[in-house]
Parts: structure tokens; sequence; C-alpha cells
């Protein structure tokens, strides 16, 4: 492979023209990616909205293994069930 004038940051280009450059978009997508943002960061540009107060509550121990019927219920039971709750709606 001949020598090209300008190397790039990684020493001789493997690729030449559109394949070089898409690859190296990809690569910095690829970093930028790979690092997560801080709270702070996330709060300044006003993606991260919550309150830093969490109230923690004591609870009753039970067993939450228990029988679920909602699970079993076929598409058939679902509709007859739900059917009167959407004609009160409409």
């Amino acid at each position: 492979m001949p020598e090209l004038a300008n190397p790039g940051p990684y020493g001789k280009q493997p690729l030449e023209g559109k394949r070089w450059r898409v690859c190296m978009v990809y690569v910095r997508v690829l970093v930028q990616l790979s690092f997560r943002p801080t709270v702070h960061e996330l709060r300044e540009r006003r993606i991260l909205k919550f309150s830093d107060y969490v109230e923690v509550t004591e609870v009753d121990m039970y067993d939450r293994k228990t029988d679920k019927p909602w699970t079993r219920l076929t598409p058939r039971d679902k509709v007859r069930l739900l059917s009167p709750q959407l004609l009160d709606i409409s």
C-alpha cells in the first residue's frame, strides 16, 4: 500500500476515501457512547429531573410468591372482564 500524505492519528490509513471517513465516524460515535454522563451533567442538560429525597417506610413482611390468578386469564376472559368498563367510558 503506498504511503498517504496525511496518515491520520493512528499511523497509516488502512482504508481510503469514504470508507475511512465512515470508519472514523463509527469509532468516534462508539467512544462517545461508551462514556456515561454524570448526574450533574444530566441535570444541567435538563434530562434528569427527580427529587433528591426518597421516603422510606416500613412494610409488613408477607409472601409475595402467592398465586396470581390474572396470569391465567385467556384473551376471551380479559375481553369479558373489560368490556363493561370500556362501555361505561364511551
